[in-house]
């Protein structure tokens, strides 16, 4: 009857944050259980993402700060959200905009550097939390179209949207 809600500052001002929901409350319709934010990382983009942990109960909510090539893996447990796991990994990204998105699998995370036009493919450990630059993959592509990442069901392809909505 619990459920954690993440929000994330696209403009790079109020971080990565997240509020519990009781859905008890409220006749039903629930309500957030604290008014104050608990913030994860007060300096991060838009890019937002969950990973199933490899226990099969928890979750990772991964994001990442801005104007370095810091990711943030919080574990989402039964107990709370523990404090970040901090991973140097990838291109220094000096914008906010575009998305984090992991393959199904969740081996794998793309992220996208729109200001840059840029695109990060990234080994992601759902065990422990670490983003690593071991296999990496950067792409670059056309302007205004490293916004919108996603993976193919097999995880084998990646697809990228530009803010034009065009498929590229």
């Amino acid at each position: 009857n619990q459920y954690y809600l993440f929000t994330t500052d696209c403009a790079g001002g109020h971080g990565t944050n997240w509020y519990l929901v009781d859905m008890t409350l409220n006749a039903g319709l629930g309500a957030v259980v604290s008014n104050v934010a608990t913030n994860v990382e007060p300096n991060t983009t838009e890019k937002l993402t969950a990973v199933r942990h490899a226990n099969g109960t928890d979750y990772w909510i991964i994001c990442h700060g801005v104007n370095d090539n810091t990711y943030y893996a919080s574990q989402v447990t039964a107990g709370g959200v523990l404090a970040p796991i901090v991973s140097i990994a990838g291109t220094v990204y000096t914008g906010t905009l575009g998305y984090l998105k992991a393959s199904p699998n969740g081996l794998r995370l793309a992220a996208a550097m729109f200001e840059q036009n840029l695109m990060d493919i990234l080994d992601f450990n759902p065990c422990t939390g670490v983003v690593s630059f071991s296999n990496p993959i950067t792409l670059t592509v056309p302007p205004d179209f490293a916004y919108g990442v996603s993976f193919s069901p097999n995880a084998n392809v990646v697809y990228e949207v530009g803010d034009a909505g065009s498929p590229d």
